[in-house]
């Protein structure tokens, strides 16, 4: 119906057929997420098909972990800016993490574009040959971005796929598209002088 079309269009849905939608690589990681269809070209790792259509047709986001790639690198995805949200903006996804050296897929939210990042779901080790749901609620006060990291396992065995991602209506898009930059401020206060009397009490204050 016209009021189903309409409620789905509001979710704000990645398949990854086509492009990475309003998703955007973050270039200060050793290598970036691809676009890939069909298996991987490594045996025992990465999907053989997409979550979206379930054939090997399909295209969903993925981390090749074989050469140049080595243990511990980053490929990050940067979310749109998002306004403040409630307590019902969810981000949906589906992740495929097959290989016996498998990595890490975390996902961090930020407020600031320099700021720092803050982990709110984080897994490790191989989970099969499946593609797996998670849900993660996104409550917070002040506009911010979600980051979705790959990190790479300790051989070519680590390939991670990534596919469907979906914000619900309840995740407004900010006004402007990018977060506000941290300032960093320090100051360092001068030591207090202090009376001879209560020369062995003296301390900096600060």
């Amino acid at each position: 119906s016209d009021a189903s079309n309409r409620l789905c269009a509001s979710y704000q849905t990645c398949t990854f057929d086509i492009s990475f939608c309003d998703w955007t690589h973050d270039n200060t990681t050793e290598f970036k997420w691809i676009l890939v269809q069909g298996p991987s070209s490594s045996d025992k790792t990465g999907p053989n098909r997409d979550h979206t259509t379930g054939y090997a047709t399909g295209r969903y986001a993925f981390i090749e972990s074989s050469f140049p790639q080595k243990i511990g690198y980053k490929a990050r995805l940067i979310s749109r800016t998002f306004q403040p949200s409630t307590t019902q903006c969810r981000m949906i996804f589906y992740y495929h993490m097959l290989g016996t050296d498998m990595g890490q897929l975390n996902v961090y939210v930020r407020f600031y574009s320099n700021g720092p990042l803050q982990k709110i779901y984080g897994i490790s080790g191989e989970r099969g040959n499946v593609w797996i749901r998670q849900e993660l609620k996104l409550d917070y006060i002040t506009p911010f971005q979600v980051l979705i990291e790959g990190v790479v396992g300790a051989s070519f065995l680590s390939d991670i796929g990534l596919d469907d991602t979906v914000f619900t209506p309840e995740c407004e898009p900010y006004a402007s598209s990018e977060l506000p930059m941290t300032t960093m401020t320090t100051s360092t206060a001068a030591p207090k002088p202090c009376p001879i009397a209560e020369q062995y009490h003296c301390a900096v204050l600060g």
